[in-house]
């Protein structure tokens, strides 16, 4: 029966009460190389349960959709039981059944069920007619009669007598299997020579169950049928259109890929696997904005141990976006850094306090101060000396006492990229400071002092001499500030003869003054 366009074995229609089943029509010999019937095999197909309808009821989440199939192994025939909760298999004795349950029978005390999303192994011979061990639920999230394709893998080891069930959305065997029952099934078949194949059944609820493809080796030899596996690319963020973001792996070749639920921001060759960036995308990052989607893979014939198969696979591609690192800028003060010594001389930066504290900051390309820690660091130098990465790191403001170039590089995380070197130009301009003797402003040489000299007409003459602004404002003198004066047209000394107090001349005199402020 064709189903989307492929061949499908389909048990049952999606009607109520309905049963179906499908055997191998030659039977098996479950004999190892050795000739001893310890019943090993292994054997792999995929599934699809979709257009649920009918019944539905608490026990099983109101959903309908029943009753889910069952891979059978027996040595009778390929006969079909009854329909409904026992999935068609329950009438054939000797036989071992892997069940895909769909359909809570919790209320039936034959099939305690846990859930409406379940897999277990039941077993049944000649005095015993319906054994079962825990059957073991799937997530809700991923019902099996979702109408996705499932993979399913039942591997019996008859050296350990240990059958093992795997069941997963993608063609890659699991490492650890769903369910395991140890089972003795030569004592159960009580012949080596069997049919396999698959059971289905409805009941008030119903589906459609369709096997879509088949394999199966009478060795303990697990399959591993994956077409592709889940994928994750990493491209940055800002990434233009037609950037490629990469090619999908394959783990055989395949006839059709196609992709569902793709992003927007990217375009999916399903010739190639190619995945690149789309002309209307916008890959700006931020930490939720990772892209996922699934891409399904059919191969034709795939080359298997036994015949060649139909395989469906399904695989889920996530695409992060690499954040890029921040721009970052050194900045002393408001002042964004200068990138060469020379444009920091062409701008220099006045200053015209005596004193003056320049901050180093660090900012990213919004102008947020970045937090100088462990792993964002500053290191300076002053004087017009190249800085060194881990010498003399910046802690607090520097002091500026007098003019003077400062040079800084910074190390960053991460998430910032480092910036270029910093270079500033300080320049001190102190207002101007002058020298008065009894009011009269100084002068720069004798020569002018004789030009401009004072006359006095007394026998004695007081001399005051004070310091004043350019606006001729008295600057008072502090502790560290000092006027030093000689007389006789003498040069006069730092730290000699300090002036404190008017002194008196008697006759004609050149008095010079220095100040130190």
């Amino acid at each position: 029966m064709s189903d989307q366009g492929r061949d499908v074995l389909r048990l049952t229609e999606s009607r109520a009460t309905q049963a179906g089943s499908a055997f191998i029509t030659e039977r098996i010999h479950l004999v190892g190389d050795d000739g001893d019937f310890n019943a090993s095999f292994s054997a792999y197909f995929t599934f699809r349960i979709h257009d649920n309808g009918g019944y539905s009821d608490a026990l099983n989440n109101h959903i309908s959709g029943a009753d889910g199939l069952a891979f059978v192994v027996q040595p009778l025939s390929n006969t079909a039981g009854e329909s409904g909760g026992s999935m068609g298999y329950q009438g054939i004795q000797q036989s071992v059944a892997v069940e895909f349950d769909t359909w809570n029978n919790s209320m039936s005390h034959r099939t305690p069920d846990p859930c409406n999303n379940h897999v277990g192994i039941y077993w049944q011979n000649r005095i015993h007619p319906f054994i079962h061990g825990e059957a073991t639920s799937l997530p809700q999230e991923h019902l099996m009669k979702n109408g996705e394709i499932w993979h399913a893998w039942v591997d019996y080891n008859g050296t350990t007598e240990e059958m093992e069930v795997r069941v997963s959305r993608s063609g890659s065997r699991p490492d650890v299997p769903i369910h395991t029952e140890n089972i003795d099934l030569p004592e159960i078949l009580g012949r080596p020579d069997v049919f396999v194949g698959f059971t289905s059944a409805t009941g008030a609820a119903y589906s459609r169950h369709d096997i879509l493809s088949f394999y199966f080796t009478n060795r303990y030899e697990p399959y591993d049928a994956s077409l592709i596996s889940d994928q994750t690319f990493t491209i940055p963020e800002q990434s233009p259109a037609g950037t490629e973001v990469g090619v999908l792996t394959l783990e055989k070749p395949v006839d059709i890929l196609t992709a569902r639920d793709l992003p927007e921001e990217f375009f999916f060759d399903e010739e190639t696997g190619q995945i690149t960036v789309s002309p209307t995308a916008s890959l700006v990052y931020n930490e939720q904005n990772n892209y996922h989607f699934t891409v399904n893979a059919f191969a034709e014939h795939v080359e298997s141990p036994q015949d060649t198969l139909q395989i469906h696979d399904t695989a889920e591609v996530t695409i992060y976006l690499e954040r890029l690192p921040l721009k970052t800028t050194l900045f002393a003060e408001e002042y964004r850094q200068s990138t060469t010594l020379e444009e920091a001389k062409n701008t220099p930066h006045t200053f015209t306090t005596e004193t003056h504290e320049v901050p180093l900051y660090l900012r990213d390309e919004d102008g947020e101060e970045v937090e100088i820690s462990r792993t964002e660091r500053v290191y300076y130098s002053r004087g017009g000396d190249a800085p060194e990465i881990g010498v003399n790191p910046y802690e607090t403001p520097l002091l500026l006492t007098s003019s003077d170039t400062i040079r800084a590089v910074a190390t960053t995380g991460d998430a910032y990229e480092d910036p270029r070197e910093g270079f500033w130009v300080y320049e001190q301009d102190l207002p101007a400071a002058l020298l008065y003797g009894n009011d009269q402003v100084q002068d720069n040489s004798v020569d002018a002092a004789y030009e401009n000299r004072q006359f006095f007409t007394t026998s004695q003459h007081e001399v005051t001499l004070d310091l004043r602004d350019e606006d001729g404002e008295l600057i008072p003198l502090g502790d560290d500030d000092a006027i030093y004066y000689a007389r006789g047209n003498t040069e006069p000394v730092i730290g000699e003869n300090p002036y404190d107090e008017p002194f008196i001349i008697t006759s004609g005199d050149t008095i010079r003054a220095l100040a130190r402020v």
